[in-house]
């Protein structure tokens, strides 16, 4: 059984990416709000 190296310790990535999505849903949520109140 080959396990990657990233697959070993999948914490900080996966946080990681869980932010990057988070910030670009919010940013995607306050441009649409802007769009809105304009």
């Amino acid at each position: 059984m080959d396990i990657p190296v990233n697959a070993a310790k999948p914490g900080r990535r996966r946080y990681l990416t869980l932010v990057m999505i988070f910030i670009t849903v919010v940013i995607c949520y306050v441009d649409r709000a802007n769009l809105a109140v304009a």
